[in-house]
């Protein structure tokens, strides 16, 4: 892994944390009437995709098993229409996809 390669790894994962740092006793409906913890884990999923650019095409062909196209696609989702983003998506994602995903950047 190259040194540029490593360090967005290290701010990727710290994105990735801090998408869902005050998620953490949370429902779905406290979740989306908390205007800063949705701004938060929002803008936190944007900077993860925005890094998923800044990555080598070597770095991500050698890692596979993580879903970048799908990562991309979340910030440009977030990016470009943001009233169209779907609260239950932004939230199951949070819960169900980044803890795993924290995993799997941290064994790379």
């Amino acid at each position: 892994m190259s040194g540029k390669d490593r360090v967005v790894i290290g701010k990727m994962i710290k994105y990735c944390e801090d998408s869902v740092k005050h998620i953490d006793g949370l429902d779905f409906e406290s979740f989306i009437d908390n205007e800063l913890v949705f701004t938060y884990s929002i803008f936190s999923l944007l900077q993860l995709g925005e890094l998923v650019s800044n990555l080598s095409d070597d770095f991500k062909s050698k890692n596979k098993e993580i879903p970048w196209a799908i990562l991309k696609s979340i910030r440009n989702r977030i990016a470009h229409d943001y009233e169209g983003v779907y609260d239950r998506a932004i939230w199951d994602a949070l819960i169900n996809d980044i803890p795993p995903l924290i995993e799997q950047l941290r064994k790379i």
